[in-house]
């Protein structure tokens, strides 16, 4: 938490179009700031008139002279051997691969295609995709124009999945129109051959100030089982208050239906209030007709690396009170990730002494309502530079955690727990180019994709490969 300016901590009120809601007395934090669908001049629109979103949000990559990334023939079928294919150039934008728990990479299987979203230092208010049919041969897909600039990976997170039956994705982007206009933002996608239909930018939330600690903001969404929409990020502060860099937490005001639709978004809560600022985040939607979804986050105590993981559980706009995943020790702010096998949700995390420790949910609260991890199964020790990423992902019944070996050529390791026990670690992609911000995603058939950076002085590159199964 840090305050944008000198104003005296209140009563929270937002004003949403013209009509003011009273946050006093609301329990599990303050709330404020519906959402607003913002057009690409910058200027805010009231959420409630969708028809007054510019419609031409959309950038075909052909008119925009984009060029297509080369094609490298190492990739292959869902069994092939993990050789690298070139997914993107992306010029000198930080972290381009993104955050390990926000997985730049996409898998939509209604059309079984693979998707990579990322942004370009040459143009970083244009958030732009490639596609694939087999991880093997990338084609530019449509683009769509930001707002403002989003000059690191970390401010880019990708869910997949599908609603009404159709296939939808949905981004949580983070963008700098100025050092005091922040602005987090949803971007809803729909697959259309080899492009995308993306509906109309919604502003979800924004800060005027000007901290360097907000960067980066970290943001992460999903997609509740009931449909609804959440959404997590840092760059937001009440009217009356200027407090910013905190957990907040957002949810759609109605389900996704599929097909067209710009989503709305209700006032913003207040899900915890850290000491320092929280730079990354993850969701992870639990089953049930409730769609209620899980939220955790680098805890902020400690900048710029904290002592734990957070969590709380989200349902119906609402959360319970945060608490910490791990026993405290000090790690950084990427070093971590968690997913869901049904009902069980593993947390999984790398300390900057070095250990691996894994954590299990199984649905219990404590007797105050938080999220109550308990300890999970011992893990092998494997060295990783500070920062590269633990990848966590679930197929249903194992745990598979892939995180970046310090040997030369960077090569990835895997760990898979089948419940009961850790495997030995063993490597999943063979030493190449020094690699760094490991991220990645898994299919329903349990297909495991992963993308990292590899750099050559100012110039970076997104690579990936196809691995397991």
């Amino acid at each position: 938490m840090r305050l944008a300016g000198l104003v005296a901590l209140g009563a929270a009120s937002s004003v949403v179009g013209c009509e003011v809601f009273s946050l006093d007395g609301l329990a599990g934090g303050g709330d404020a700031g519906g959402s607003v669908t913002g057009p690409l001049d910058a200027s805010v629109q009231d959420a409630t008139e969708p028809d007054d979103a510019r419609a031409d949000a959309v950038v075909d990559a052909a008119a925009d002279d984009l060029s297509v990334p080369p094609v490298d023939a190492g990739g292959g079928d869902a069994a092939n051997d993990g050789g690298p294919v070139t997914l993107a150039t992306v010029g000198s934008t930080s972290a381009p691969s993104g955050a390990a728990q926000q997985g730049h990479l996409a898998w939509t299987d209604g059309t079984q295609q693979w998707w990579l979203f990322y942004v370009d230092s040459t143009k970083p208010d244009l958030l732009q995709s490639v596609v694939s049919n087999d991880f093997v041969t990338w084609s530019q897909s449509t683009s769509v124009a930001l707002p403002g600039a989003a000059t690191d990976g970390r401010n880019v997170a990708v869910w997949a999945g599908a609603a009404g039956g159709q296939d939808v994705l949905h981004l949580s982007v983070s963008v700098d129109v100025s050092s005091t206009d922040r602005r987090h933002l949803h971007v809803r996608a729909r697959p259309a051959g080899s492009a995308l239909t993306f509906d109309p930018v919604v502003v979800v939330g924004t800060t005027s100030a000007d901290l360097s600690g907000l960067d980066p903001d970290g943001p992460a969404t999903a997609l509740g089982t009931d449909g609804t929409i959440f959404e997590t990020s840092g760059w937001f502060e009440y009217p009356d208050s200027g407090v910013t860099g905190n957990e907040y937490g957002w949810s759609s005001t109605r389900p996704d239906p599929g097909g067209a639709f710009t989503p709305a978004f209700g006032p913003a809560t207040l899900v915890d209030e850290v000491p320092g600022y929280v730079n990354a985040r993850g969701l992870v939607p639990l089953p049930g007709a409730s769609g209620s979804m899980l939220a955790l986050w680098e805890s902020g105590d400690v900048d710029p690396d904290p002592t734990n993981v957070s969590s709380a559980l989200g349902v119906a706009g609402s959360w319970s009170p945060a608490s910490r995943v791990f026993a405290p020790a000090s790690q950084d702010p990427n070093d971590w990730g968690a997913c869901g096998n049904g009902a069980t949700v593993s947390a999984v995390r790398h300390t900057s002494a070095g250990a691996w420790e894994h954590r299990v949910w199984g649905g219990s609260l404590d007797d105050g309502g938080s999220v109550a991890f308990e300890s999970g199964a011992a893990m092998g020790a494997l060295g990783t530079p500070a920062a590269a990423g633990a990848v966590v992902l679930c197929d249903g019944t194992r745990v598979h955690v892939f995180a970046i070996a310090p040997d030369a050529g960077s090569p990835i390791r895997t760990t898979v727990w089948d419940g009961t026990a850790w495997s030995a670690w063993s490597d999943a992609v063979a030493a190449g180019n020094t690699r760094t911000w490991l991220t990645g995603t898994i299919t329903p058939a349990g297909h495991v994709a992963l993308a990292w950076t590899e750099s050559v002085g100012a110039s970076s590159t997104i690579v990936g490969a196809r691995v397991g199964p």
